[in-house]
């Protein structure tokens, strides 16, 4: 048990620091100790952390399809008789579903999100046998398993039905107790409702709850561009220039502040964002600044191409 101790430590400290390959050799060590525990459920658990953070590793290498691999084997170790794995498995499952859905794999999104189903289904029954909270936790599931499916809806350009799922979401009668608890899923869930009315071309409700999206995202510090963007969007859609030029500068200053990853990289794509709006609006040289600003910032390879359209 002390040397399982120390690699999930090392392990632990290695994902602070950024160093994947540090990740991988201790998580293969800790993968052959963790089957000489007795107690096969936290072992269990165990193991699918060790995958989880084993598939963060991959992804920072750029090893997609075995960071992929990795949630896959975190997902299958996991049993549904205890509570603590079934939520887990949840958790997995979702978010298999969700990388499945962004990478338009419609044939293995559909089978994560029947498996997430079943799961969710499961858990509602276990739960109800156990702990006093049993509720939240079928909830916040049921609550992400909706959201999931409505996202899907957009994807596939039936914003009517999307909007339909997400009202369904914002009636339930648990939701002002989910709302202390799960914050983050009313910021999605608003973020999502104000996109389906954007695309659905509804813009005064997607204003109203886009800017509830917002309201809690400054309290969760998290600044996600899928709802930052349409927002902006719709202001040059108005001819809006100066107001999307303040929103943006807010939301680029917000993300000093940030507890997402990759703030640079975000900072840079709000810049590329003024630059279109001050080019939408003629303010040409203004443009060139802020896409000259972002060519300074080591840029990735697309925000370069972004950049230099702007300076052309």
């Amino acid at each position: 048990m002390k040397k399982i101790g120390e690699f999930h430590t090392r392990i632990g400290k290695a994902q602070l620091s950024g160093e994947p390959d540090v990740i991988l050799k201790d998580g293969n060590s800790l993968l052959a100790l963790l089957p000489e525990m007795n107690d096969k459920s936290l072992m269990r658990r165990l193991t699918a952390d060790t995958y989880e953070s084993m598939a963060k590793a991959f992804l920072l290498k750029q090893q997609k399809e075995n960071a992929l691999r990795s949630y896959e084997m975190a997902y299958e170790v996991l049993s549904k008789n205890t509570l603590p794995e079934l939520e887990k498995k949840c958790d997995l499952a979702l978010f298999l579903a969700n990388y499945y859905r962004i990478q338009k794999k419609e044939q293995e999104f559909q089978s994560y999100i029947q498996i997430a189903t079943e799961n969710v289904e499961h858990l509602e029954k276990l739960a109800s046998k156990q702990a006093a909270n049993g509720k939240t936790l079928p909830s916040k599931f049921r609550v992400s398993l909706n959201l999931e499916s409505a996202e899907f809806q957009m994807d596939r350009g039936q914003y009517q039905s999307a909007v339909k799922i997400l009202l369904a979401i914002a009636e339930r009668q648990d939701l002002p107790a989910l709302l202390q608890s799960e914050p983050v899923l009313f910021l999605m869930l608003f973020g999502d409702l104000g996109m389906a009315y954007s695309l659905e071309g509804n813009d005064s409700m997607a204003v109203f709850y886009l800017r509830k999206c917002f309201e809690l995202c400054k309290q969760q510090g998290v600044f996600p561009e899928k709802y930052y963007l349409p927002y902006v969007n719709l202001l040059m859609k108005t001819g809006k220039y100066q107001e999307a030029i303040s929103f943006c500068e807010e939301w680029r200053d917000n993300l000093l502040f940030s507890k997402m990853e990759n703030i640079e990289s975000k900072r840079r794509t709000v810049q590329l964002k003024m630059a279109e709006i001050y080019n939408a609006w003629g303010k040409n040289s203004e443009a060139k600044k802020y896409a000259e600003q972002v060519l300074n910032t080591n840029p990735s390879p697309a925000q370069r191409s972004q950049a230099e359209a702007f300076i052309k």
